[in-house]
């Protein structure tokens, strides 16, 4: 696929430590206060950026801007997944357990997830896996009565971005975006539990990382991409040259 043949970058995402950070805002709306004003499928929806890493939640804050729809929060995206009733699973292209992150989410969500998202990259794509920027939609351990009174999203949205590469953010993001659209525009159609809100952590980017910045300005320009309007850093620049 086209995916496969872009530029690695680096490591994956290093193991979660402990203990995990409390949540702070990086931006003046909370994760429940951002509203739901992204039009995107037939259900509007809200969106949280989070990430314990302070440059990334700086640049996530940069390129989204004060759109008004987006809210940027420093924390663990298991931490925050409470928030929403759908949470973006940043995974490799086989859907295998490889990262902390994985491990934490599967914790939250019910080990089934990942092995739903397993089968279904074998199914369709084989034992190399799936292309960079794969994305479908999982109902949780949560939907289906496996957590008793523990609070977890119902939905997880899988995005293979691992291993690397140059435009997997973009790729990872946007096919997310497309598969959460489906399902409200589904959801619809037929009735159901739509999407309202998601959370998403940083999609290929780890600690320390050298391309932050690019990563999130990649993730934003896939968000605005489909929720329209325009990243806070090409408004920036559009003013500039006028």
């Amino acid at each position: 696929s086209s995916g496969r043949g872009l530029q690695r970058l680096g490591a994956p995402r290093s193991p979660v430590p402990a203990p995990l950070m409390a949540a702070t805002p990086c931006s003046p709306a909370g994760p429940l206060t951002a509203p739901l004003a992204v039009p995107v499928g037939e259900v509007a929806w809200r969106l949280t950026i989070c990430d314990a890493d302070d440059a990334f939640c700086e640049a996530a804050r940069r390129h989204f801007g004060d759109d008004g729809r987006v809210a940027v929060v420093r924390g663990r995206v298991e931490e925050l997944a409470a928030m929403a009733n759908c949470v973006i699973w940043p995974g490799n292209v086989q859907g295998l357990a490889a990262s902390g992150l994985d491990r934490a989410l599967s914790g939250l969500l019910g080990s089934g997830t990942l092995e739903r998202a397993r089968a279904r990259i074998l199914a369709e794509h084989g034992d190399e896996g799936c292309p960079i920027g794969t994305a479908f939609l999982l109902e949780t351990g949560a939907a289906m009565g496996g957590f008793g009174a523990v609070k977890a999203p119902r939905f997880a949205a899988f995005a293979a971005v691992y291993p690397r590469t140059r435009e997997g953010p973009l790729l990872a993001m946007r096919g997310a975006m497309a598969a959460i659209a489906e399902h409200n525009s589904e959801i619809a159609a037929r009735g159901g539990e739509a999407i309202r809100s998601v959370v998403c952590p940083g999609l290929g980017s780890f600690t320390g990382s050298p391309d932050i910045d690019d990563v999130a300005a990649m993730m934003a320009a896939a968000y605005f991409g489909a929720a329209g309007g325009a990243a806070a850093s090409d408004r920036a620049g559009s003013a500039a040259s006028s």
